[in-house]
């Protein structure tokens, strides 16, 4: 689950980390009583859930009341990405001059929180264009005691940051560290931190991820879930115990467990194939879980075909393919199938599928190299889904 900026900056607050003034705006009248109270110079922020907001025109300067109210009706009501914006962050406008990213998440291969911190090069200073980040540092955080005292001093000095501003950045990288640590984020991040013209460090922009699992625990956050900003199935497939997550290709994804889940997508990427989604079904050993997910995933229009990918464990291969057959069987249905089956249930879910359309294989790469032939080979009008009620 991600934050809106807006959500994020009252996250960051909450734990010491300095944010710029500022208030969130559904409509034109309102930014230009938020743009009043912050000094008449502010910056206009769509909040949708959609990278690169700038460069499509969802953040804009204003520098009086007036021409707060005009850019926020530019804003207001456009598409960014596939989603409209409903609400704007109103903050003031903080002149800066140096940039810092910042960022924690996991580092799988140690199973360690990592710290991530650079500087941001604006290119235009040498004849270029945009910004980059440069001198990358990374460093890996011991759980059990957290960012180290002599891990502040070692970034500060890393990334040359002036020695008056050490005080506050000790700060801001603790309560970093307490956001990820507290929250249970999958990743939190700062981009950019500025030195400001006042000479303070203030966070302009962040973003945290939470981990869903965990949301539980924390229910205050949990209420802040967008969900205009999330897709129509990703919402369904929450409400029925899926994890789902929308990618661009044209090849549906269906597993059992998020290990394989992965690595079904990550196999059919390094074959050359375009994945459409990331499904989960979790434990699956009923037929009507599996055609639920199979309804769920075809409910995306760039679907054009299916791959079940099941191990029988806490899944059994029988029920999964009884959940298909449930499926093809009703009228309508074209999408071809590809299924690889291994485990508990495979020799007889390909005894029941042998009648059936559904081409299925025990090896993983076989199965994938098909479904990415079909799905190359196939055209598109003639692998379209009939609409099932999901209920």
């Amino acid at each position: 689950m991600r934050l809106n900026e807006y959500q994020t900056k009252q996250l960051f607050a909450r734990y010491g980390i300095t944010v710029p003034r500022g208030r969130v705006a559904s409509s034109s009248r309102e930014v230009g009583q938020i743009t009043e109270e912050l000094g008449g110079q502010v910056v206009i922020k769509a909040q949708v859930l959609v990278h690169g907001r700038g460069r499509l025109g969802g953040i804009r300067i204003a520098r009086s009341t007036q021409e707060a109210e005009q850019q926020a009706m530019r804003i207001l009501g456009m598409q960014l990405g596939s989603q409209p914006v409903h609400k704007v962050l109103v903050d003031e406008l903080i002149p800066f001059t140096h940039q810092y990213f910042l960022s924690l998440d996991m580092d799988t291969a140690s199973a360690q929180p990592r710290l991530t911190i650079s500087t941001i090069v604006n290119l235009s200073e040498s004849n270029g264009h945009g910004l980059r980040q440069s001198d990358t540092m990374e460093m890996l955080i011991d759980p059990l005691f957290g960012i180290s005292e002599f891990q502040v001093r070692d970034v500060a000095i890393h990334i040359d940051l002036p020695r008056s501003h050490w005080a506050q950045f000790r700060q801001t990288l603790i309560g970093l560290w307490m956001v990820f640590w507290e929250c249970d984020a999958i990743r939190v991040e700062i981009n950019p931190l500025v030195i400001s013209d006042n000479d303070g460090l203030i966070v302009l922009d962040g973003e945290v991820e939470l981990d869903d699992m965990a949301l539980f625990r924390h229910l205050e956050l949990a209420e802040m879930r967008d969900y205009h900003s999330e897709s129509y199935i990703e919402g369904e497939a929450r409400k029925y115990g899926f994890s789902y997550v929308q990618l661009d290709g044209n090849i549906g994804t269906i597993s059992n467990g998020a290990g394989l889940a992965m690595s079904t997508v990550d196999t059919i990427l390094h074959l050359g194939g375009q994945p459409a989604n990331y499904l989960d079904t979790g434990p699956c050993r009923s037929p009507e879980k599996a055609a639920l997910a199979i309804q769920l995933t075809l409910k995306d229009p760039n679907v054009d075909l299916l791959f079940v990918n099941i191990f029988g464990g806490i899944s059994n291969c029988f029920q999964v393919a009884q959940g298909i057959v449930q499926v093809v069987e009703q009228k309508g249905f074209h999408t071809p199938i590809v299924m690889r089956v291994n485990g508990e249930g495979a020799q007889e879910a390909q005894l029941l599928l042998s009648n059936t359309p559904v081409e299925v294989f025990t090896d993983l790469t076989d199965a994938i190299q098909r479904v990415i032939a079909l799905s190359q080979s196939t055209p598109q009008e003639n692998m379209r889904y009939e609409h099932i009620d999901l209920g």
